[in-house]
């Protein structure tokens, strides 16, 4: 058997554990929150940190493309690595790439 040192952690899982037990977590789900945590920062007086913010929305067959600037990036607010980054929209069929289910690089479109 092995036992948490709490006291002085040193494993990564000590100090995640230390961390949930041992400090306040009330801010961990807004910080997490790619949208959220924007609002925070502005409340702090860090509006000239942020990245302009074009637009939200619920569902990608909602976005308006072609309201927006020839280059953009769109993240997905639940996930790490979800990004779309467009150095041409003029270039891409949108109504093609929203039925895809996967599209194999989402990295870079152009």
């Amino acid at each position: 058997k092995k036992f948490l040192h709490l006291n002085n952690p040193k494993t990564l899982n000590e100090k995640i554990l230390y961390l949930c037990l041992k400090t306040d977590t009330s801010l961990w789900t807004t910080c997490a929150d790619k949208y959220a945590v924007r609002g925070y920062v502005e409340g702090k007086g860090l509006n000239d940190i942020l990245i302009p913010l074009v637009g939200v929305w619920e569902r990608a067959t909602d976005i308006e493309f072609d309201k927006l600037p020839d280059e953009f990036v769109l993240k997905a607010n639940h996930g790490s690595g979800d990004i779309v980054v467009v150095t041409d929209k003029n270039k891409l069929d949108w109504q093609l790439y929203l039925m895809q289910p996967v599209i194999p690089d989402l990295r870079h479109l152009h």
